[in-house]
């Protein structure tokens, strides 16, 4: 789950990462005729203060790029404000608008921690080049970037980390700056279960001081139980029908087309995805009901991928190992005895069972595939 901006920021001061004097402006505060009043409480208390920056709060990375970030003098703020309040950048409309002071920056350095992937484990990444695509500097500059590996959750080399920072840092009193925001980085990392927790660009600015300038927080979507602070920003992060799927128990992305996918395994799903492309088809979703899947399952998951409003045809693909493709025939008979739907469908499954559950099938003028291809063929010839 993404956080927005403000919502990092207010994770970095709960650990006490400094950040910038800022205010949280809203379109209820617009809607409510507060805007003005809060902005102008900010500014009153911002002297020596003359110029800010507006941030549209977006889920979407790259703003600079897009034109939302505007950095304003006290007579502009109000204006560009309200005129951010409601707009459109990309698919994304903003809610929330952060003003924020204009630092007076030295230098921008780059510091995040992230899951590794590979090695399974969290990675701590620093460079001094800050405020770019910190993967186009990996491939360009290598050498720029230092990388750490904690290998063990509850310590971890600070050693290393004092060497490495040697290396691209002069300054003994920035290096000590930096490593004191390195802790708390990674205490909070752990504490509140992320993904990935990015400081771009961390602003060394021109008296000495560190302060984060940005926040890219990625919280991961299976330890929301544990923070139910983060429950209705996961519900603002999804589409309705991915947010049931979840609460479900279903693997389910919304795409772009209008044709149905439904299988179990996020390998045959993909595959089926593919296929279907291959043959001219728009897949409308990717629908994983998972192994072992019950006939509840499968009738939850036409539920919800039948209730998207421009979908023109339904292709099931099972492949059944601990999946018994009798349960899920079950499942598909039952949902259209209990629901009327117009969309054709195309069933394809082979696997445990598959014999019964073609009998179930067949009792009930659905016909199932063999062949994948085939299949796949006849799904996106559908729509």
């Amino acid at each position: 789950m993404f956080l927005k901006e403000f919502e990092g920021e207010s994770l970095f001061s709960k650990y006490e990462i400094p950040v910038p004097r800022s205010v949280l402006l809203s379109k209820n505060d617009k809607d409510g005729d507060k805007l003005e009043e809060k902005l102008k409480f900010f500014l009153d208390n911002m002297s020596g203060v003359r110029e800010f920056v507006v941030k549209p709060q977006l889920l979407r990375g790259k703003r600079g790029k897009s034109g939302a970030i505007s950095f304003v003098t006290r007579e502009e703020a109000l204006e560009v404000v309200d005129v951010s309040l409601g707009a459109e950048f990309g698919s994304e409309k903003v809610s929330e608008v952060l003003v924020a002071e204009r630092l007076d920056v030295g230098e921008e350095l780059y510091l995040s921690i992230a899951i590794d992937r590979f090695y399974g484990c969290p990675v701590l990444v620093f460079s001094r080049e800050g405020g770019v695509d910190i993967e186009e500097l990996a491939e360009k500059s290598p050498d720029k970037i230092v990388k750490i590996l904690f290998s063990e959750i509850n310590q971890w080399n600070e050693k290393e980390l004092d060497e490495k920072l040697s290396v691209l840092v002069d300054d003994a009193e920035v290096r000590i700056g930096i490593k004191e925001i390195v802790v708390k980085l990674f205490e909070l990392f752990i504490k509140e279960d992320l993904i990935l927790a990015e400081i771009n660009p961390l602003i060394l600015c021109k008296d000495g001081n560190l302060l984060a300038a940005d926040a890219k927080v990625i919280v991961d979507d299976n330890a929301t139980s544990r923070h139910a602070e983060y429950v209705g920003g996961l519900k603002r992060e999804l589409s309705t029908l991915e947010f049931v799927a979840r609460e479900a128990g279903l693997s389910y992305v919304e795409l772009d087309g209008d044709l149905a996918i439904i299988g179990n395994g996020a390998g045959l799903v993909m595959a089926t995805l593919d296929a279907v492309n291959d043959y001219g088809g728009r897949p409308a979703n990717f629908c994983d009901i998972g192994g072992g899947a019950s006939s509840d399952m499968m009738k939850k998951a036409l539920d919800i991928v039948l209730k998207k409003k421009n979908v023109g045809a339904l292709f099931i693909n099972i492949f059944g190992g601990i999946t018994h493709c009798d349960e899920i025939a079950m499942g598909i008979v039952n949902y259209l005895q209990e629901n009327v739907t117009m969309v054709p469908m195309v069933v394809r499954i082979i696997g445990t069972k598959d014999k019964e559950a073609r009998e179930i099938l067949d009792k009930n003028g659905i016909e199932a595939y063999d062949s994948f291809n085939e299949a796949a063929k006849k799904a996106a010839s559908l729509v």
